[in-house]
């Protein structure tokens, strides 16, 4: 079954004049497309119309979708909220920065400090050195005799610190090392220390009660075998570091260049 041809051509219902030229093309293309359809002569039907009529009912056809919209209008622009905003990026700006004379600089944020007993801590926040999971530190040292070695138990204990004790020939070893770096430029520092020298035993007694050989050390001179020289002193030379060593000498009557203490 064919389909309904509709076909336009220049007879109208409501028009009984044709003009022309117009008339006779719009009536030759309307003969064409009544032959060549595919719909049967019984199935067309003519509208006739002319071409003003088509142009003018072409002017009525409503926009389609895609057609763009118009822009719209330009948001007016709010100076009060600006100048606000300005303000406030200027006032968190000033907060960086410090007056110095003339001038600012910058405020630079330091970071939190490292947990207490850290390797971190000891050799940053005090400039110790971190060894056998303790901080060693220098809280006293000058080119002079001025500590007692009462005066060096005080000192270890602002820091809740305690005087340190050595363990073996590396440990000593390291610590030597660090009180060469801390040194002023002198010969050689005396250095109070926590451990004590029994001369009944001829061995270290540490605060734990533990003894154990003073061959586990290297020594100046001596031990010298006189009962009242029981405390421990650590002798670092800055040029010639293979000189030093401990010896124990009389803490009532001695004073010394420093002392070094340990962590708890």
């Amino acid at each position: 079954m064919r389909s309904l041809g509709i076909h336009m051509c220049v007879v109208d219902a409501g028009k009984t004049r044709l003009r022309g030229t117009n008339m006779l093309y719009v009536y030759a293309a309307a003969i064409l497309a009544f032959h060549f359809s595919p719909a049967s002569s019984s199935q067309q039907h003519l509208i006739c119309k002319t071409v003003e009529d088509v142009f003018a009912e072409s002017s009525n056809i409503p926009m389609n979708d895609t057609a763009k919209p118009r822009p719209a209008a330009a948001t007016p622009v709010d100076y009060a909220k600006i100048g606000k905003l300005i303000d406030e990026k200027v006032a968190l700006a000033l907060k960086k920065v410090k007056f110095q004379g003339k001038g600012m600089a910058e405020i630079t944020t330091k970071p939190p400090p490292p947990p207490p007993g850290s390797q971190k801590s000891c050799e940053e926040q005090k400039g110790g050195l971190f060894n056998r999971s303790k901080c060693y530190i220098i809280p006293h040292l000058s080119s002079s005799y001025d500590l007692t070695y009462a005066g060096a138990v005080a000192e270890c204990k602002k820091y809740g610190y305690l005087l340190a004790e050595i363990h073996g020939l590396v440990h000593q070893k390291a610590l030597e090392n660090y009180v060469q770096i801390k040194m002023p430029d002198e010969l050689y520092v005396y250095m109070w220390l926590g451990m004590e020298y029994k001369s009944m035993t001829s061995k270290m007694l540490y605060r734990s009660g533990k003894e154990v050989s003073k061959d586990q050390f290297k020594w100046h001179r001596g031990p010298e075998s006189i009962s009242s020289k029981k405390n421990i002193v650590l002798l670092v030379y800055k040029r010639y570091p293979t000189r030093g060593g401990v010896y124990n000498i009389n803490a009532a009557s001695d004073k010394k260049n420093g002392v070094l203490c340990e962590s708890p």
